[in-house]
């Protein structure tokens, strides 16, 4: 497997992630008391066998942001046509979407989260309107720009 590939294969999953967020919520078993450990889980198990079933909505909004960080730092990887075995590349995949998630994807991500929550709030002009930039210079005076 190329790295390419596995690059692709994290694609295919940000989709579908996409389509099951997307999509009407389904009924889970149970409700995670962790999310965050249960999307660690989750993805263990995705990355070592053929199928799994989705989780609850709350952890697969988290995978969705974990598996866009992921592919968007896989795709910046800067040799494409690396050789992977099957086994390496589902540890690169671990590492990207729980070791870098934990390390730093996750905080950019709550800041993100958070920004988008707060209110927007009117932004002062940074020069109020009667500054003497907005002025015409008197007669004889030396233009503001000079």
């Amino acid at each position: 497997m190329q790295w390419k590939d596995m690059v692709r294969k994290l694609e295919g999953l940000l989709e579908e992630l996409t389509q099951a967020a997307a999509g009407p919520p389904g009924e889970s078993a149970r409700v995670p008391t962790d999310s965050e450990k249960e999307a660690d889980r989750w993805v263990r198990k995705y990355v070592r066998s053929q199928s799994v079933a989705l989780p609850s909505m709350e952890v697969v909004s988290l995978l969705l942001a974990r598996a866009t960080y992921a592919a968007t730092f896989a795709r910046l990887a800067p040799r494409q046509d690396a050789e992977l075995s099957t086994s390496k590349a589902a540890d690169v995949v671990e590492i990207l979407m729980v070791d870098l998630w934990h390390g730093c994807f996750r905080k950019n991500w709550l800041k993100s989260e958070q920004s988008r929550k707060e209110p927007v709030r009117a932004m002062q002009p940074l020069v109020q309107m009667h500054s003497r930039y907005f002025q015409e210079p008197e007669r004889g005076q030396a233009d503001l720009w000079n």
